[in-house]
């Protein structure tokens, strides 16, 4: 009975309903933090994630729509002199320290989206429909909404 159950089990964490992230998703991100959206600290967090989110999604639409691609890229350069300005401000940084700082997240959290991207596209057959990465979409359309 037990090797049943352990079968059930491993069978469940390697099907194809089960998808891992490395980054939490920002639906549920922003759930947590809702009480604390005017804190500078979170604002950095979601402006720099979602400039590497658009950066993965220009990167993954530069073969089909260069024009997106790059109105995408633009979203992305937007938020992420957003936050180095926010952290200039907020966190008494230099230019320099700012910008350094949010390239270097910048980068990784980018290949975090392309690792992730790259999953779900195995899986499913896409990159951001039907997988948490359609959430990030959403926030992210609004939080760049809200910059402009």
């Amino acid at each position: 009975m037990k090797k049943l159950i352990g079968v059930v089990i491993l069978g469940l964490l390697l099907s194809g309903n089960v998808m891992a992230a490395n980054l939490k998703p920002l639906v549920q991100y922003v759930e947590e933090n809702k009480d604390s959206m005017g804190d500078p600290t979170v604002s950095s967090y979601l402006l720099t994630r979602c400039g590497a989110f658009y950066t993965f999604v220009s990167a993954i639409t530069y073969e089909k729509n260069r024009e997106l691609a790059d109105t995408l890229q633009k979203n992305s350069i937007k938020l992420l002199s957003t936050n180095a300005r926010l952290m200039m401000t907020q966190f008494d940084r230099t230019a320099d320290e700012a910008f350094k700082s949010t390239d270097d997240v910048h980068k990784r959290m980018s290949e975090f989206y392309k690792e992730d991207g790259q999953e779900f596209f195995a899986k499913t057959g896409e990159y951001i429909s039907g997988t948490p990465l359609q959430g990030d979409l959403n926030i992210c359309k609004e939080l760049v909404q809200m910059i402009q």
